[in-house]
Parts: C-alpha cells; structure tokens; sequence
C-alpha cells in the first residue's frame, strides 16, 4: 500500500503561499525532508484528464520558488495521458490502456483547491476501479453559507463539489469543529451520505529563513508604531470595520494613531474600499497595503506589530489568529465561527460588526500598553503552538486510520 499525497495546487501556484496553499506546501515539506520514502506524489493534470507522479526535485523547486517569493512564469509541463469520457455526475468509466500511478488499495489524499484543479467524478472511478483510499479536505462552506462574500461563479460550484466529495472520499478532514459541524449539517440538509469526518488543526509556526533581511518596505514600517492585519483583502475579512473604527477614532481627536498594516492579496469585493482608502485624505497617512510578503517579512511584521486585529466575518479555522499567537502577540479578533477555538482565553473577542467597539478597544490598548505586556507574557506562558510538522503527521494518522463499521 502506497500513501499519495497530491500536489497539483503547489506545483501551480503564482503567488505567495497563503491559505490552502501554505497548508498543502508545508505538509509537502514535511513528507518530503521527514517522510522521505513514506509518501508519495502526484498531480491531477486537468488538459488530459489524468493524474500523474511528480519527482522529488519537482517538488522541492516548487517550494523554493514560493519561499523566495519567485512567481511562475511559465506553464507547468504537459504531461502525455488520455481524456476522461464521461463526465456525468459520479458516474466516469476509465479508459481503455488507461496509465495511472495508483495500485489497488493506495491511499489518495488531497488538501488543494479541488473544486478548481480536480476531477472528482474521475477519482470517483479510480476509487471504484481500484479500492483507493480517498482522503479529501473540508477547510470550510463559506461559499455556501455566505455566497454574498464570495467571487460569482463560486457560490454556483460549491454545492455540488461537497455533495460530490462526500460520494467520492472514505474520510474529510475538516480543521475546527466548526467546519466539522457546518459540513455535517450540509450534507444531512441535502440528504448526502456523510463520510467519516476528523478534525486536523493547522499549524502556525511561519517557516521563515532566518538570514533572510527584510525588505526595505517592512524596514521602513518597522520605524513605526503599528498594528497588523493578516489576510486576504476582500469583502469577508471586514477589512472595512477597521477602516471606519480608525475614522472614528481620528475624528474623536485621538491623536498618535500608530499605521494600520494590510497583508495579503487582494481579492473580492474591496475595489470601493481600496478606492476610498486611497482617496480619504484623513485615513491615508496611517493606512499601509503590502500585497507581496515574504515568509521572513511577515515573521517580522508580526514580531514588531504592537498587536494584530483579525474582525473576519467567517472563518474555518482563522489562521492568522494561530500565527500571531506562535508569534507571542495579542490579538483583537472576531467572535465569528471557529475563530474562539483558535484563540481560546488568551485573546479578545468582538462582534465584527460593532464597529465602536472596535474603536474603543483598540485605543483601550494603545492607551494601556501595560496590558498589552501582561498579554504578551500570558501568551509566552500559555500557548503552545501546533506546528505544520504535528499537522503533517496528524494528517497522515488520521488518513491511515483504519475505519471501523
């Protein structure tokens, strides 16, 4: 019996690793440098319909590439191999002289975006032809729950891709108890069956190398006093309870506001925000969007941040939470979804809504920065973070645990 893990969304990837991709990207690095002759891997090409093995060095360049910040500037390579026929919903049969990696009984385990890259009625037949072991991943439904916050075209997919998943896989992975719960409710809401269901936190420790010196951007916020955001910028993440809280606290004449730092990439449903941010002469100067960040320039953007501010609307797990914590920081974060299991007693929670709470605790916190230090050394005590070692292997412990009943 082989384990594959699949690798499709790190070898495609153009932009830092964030998300899914650093979830996948960092299991990689450790089945690759730990795990060398435990796992294997694989990619699904999508042009020709078939899955593929990838080398070593593949994977390896791949990771370097996303660790220097190098884009993808070419196409990944064109693997030879045959188009599936039939694609109606679960329902493929494969090939003739049909080349896979797969042997009878292997375990397939997939964290990537699948509802982009896969072919799920395909896995379906491989699963069926081969007695394969499927182990997909559920990060969580918010293009169900939430299709408003979501990109259109996504919303459409997503129904169908879960009900699709929960034929296809043995065991989802889900990383909190919330994705657990709403995942559940899904299915049994539809009438799909309900796979075995686990639950996988990630890891939080940010991989950065050491002897790599920040940007002269960074550099350059690293002369001021400011608080960090983490996180994709679009509409979900309520990037603009923070704008209008910082608003507030300017026109109430608080004065020596530190710089409000935006990172992440933007994504949907903030072109207004954007615009007005750029053109509000009052929030400007204390505004900083830094797209592009590097590993080590995000390690050290946390360590100087005199605290981080997470007022996300919906979140599967809320990974900048985790981080911000592994890196000894207080978090004022939202009561949404799973982000509570993240952070424990250890940060504040507020309504993402209540945007006057906002204002008020975040200037409690400037006001009172020996709070912030008792904070800090609750944290130092307290917290013991999950590393993306600990997630890799319960990844793997969990997709090898045998099912019973």
């Amino acid at each position: 019996m082989n384990i594959w893990f699949d690798v499709t969304t790190t070898l495609s990837w153009k932009r830092p690793a964030l998300g899914v991709v650093r979830v996948e990207a960092e299991a990689a690095r450790y089945y690759l440098n730990t795990l060398p002759y435990s796992v294997k891997f694989c990619c699904f090409d999508y042009s020709v319909g078939s899955y593929f093995e990838v080398k070593r060095e593949e994977i390896s360049a791949a990771l370097m590439r996303l660790d220097t910040g190098e884009y993808l500037s070419s196409p990944l390579p064109h693997h030879p191999g045959l188009k599936v026929e039939g694609s109606s919903q679960l329902q493929c049969t494969l090939p003739r002289g049909f080349i896979q990696p797969f042997n009878t009984g292997d375990i397939y385990i997939s964290l990537g975006l699948d509802w982009d890259q896969k072919n799920l009625v395909f896995l379906y037949a491989l699963k069926k032809h081969l007695q394969l072991q499927v182990v997909l991943f559920c990060y969580d439904i918010i293009p169900i729950i939430m299709p408003e916050h979501c990109v259109s075209g996504v919303p459409e997919k997503f129904p169908e891709y879960f009900v699709n998943a929960a034929w296809c896989a043995d065991k989802i992975l889900c990383i909190s108890e919330c994705s657990r719960r709403d995942l559940t409710k899904y299915l049994e809401d539809v009438g799909a069956p309900i796979p075995v269901l686990y639950v996988v936190h990630l890891g939080s420790n940010i991989l950065a190398k050491t002897d790599m010196p920040s940007s002269h951007t960074v550099e350059d916020i690293k002369k001021h006093r400011f608080i960090l955001f983490v996180s994709t910028i679009e509409s979900r993440k309520n990037h603009e309870i923070l704008y209008r809280a910082y608003k507030s606290l300017i026109e109430t004449g608080t004065k020596d506001l530190p710089l409000l730092v935006f990172v992440g990439m933007q994504g949907w449903g903030v072109e207004k925000l954007l615009s007005t941010l750029q053109s509000d002469a009052k929030i400007k100067p204390y505004i900083r969007i830094l797209n592009n960040v590097s590993d080590a320039d995000l390690t050290n953007l946390y360590m100087n941040a005199m605290f981080t501010v997470f007022p996300s609307l919906y979140e599967g797990w809320g990974l900048p939470v985790a981080e911000s914590l592994a890196c000894g920081k207080f978090c004022l974060a939202s009561t949404a979804a799973s982000i509570p299991e993240v952070g424990g007693t250890l940060i504040e929670y507020i309504d993402p809504h209540d945007m006057a709470r906002w204002a008020e605790r975040i200037k409690w916190y400037l006001d009172h920065k020996e709070d912030l230090i008792l904070r800090e050394n609750r944290i130092k005590n307290e917290y013991s973070p999950i590393t993306w070692e600990s997630c890799s292997r319960s990844i793997l412990d969990a997709a090898s645990e045998q099912v019973i009943g």
